[in-house]
């Protein structure tokens, strides 16, 4: 019975480090968020910076899948007879 209360002692002592560490990560999630939003508020560049790299990266993904459904397939060495 003992050692069921210890095993007990030490799952609740690890979910509490666990639950600790989740509120430190979500802390610092809500400090970033509030930081990018004072720079959106104050019309930093800086704030354009990611949906611009994000715009860049889909309309390049959907470029290449034009291509390679589109676009010329001998040029990949593969000759239909």
């Amino acid at each position: 019975m003992e050692r069921l209360k210890a095993d007990l002692d030490a799952d609740e002592a690890a979910r509490q480090q666990e639950f600790t560490e989740f509120k430190e990560r979500l802390a610092d999630v809500r400090d970033a968020r509030e930081g990018f939003e004072k720079l959106a508020v104050s019309g930093s560049k800086f704030a354009w910076v990611p949906p611009v790299i994000s715009t860049i990266i889909v309309l390049g993904f959907f470029t290449i899948l034009a291509v390679l459904l589109v676009g010329d397939v001998s040029a990949l060495g593969t000759d239909s007879p």
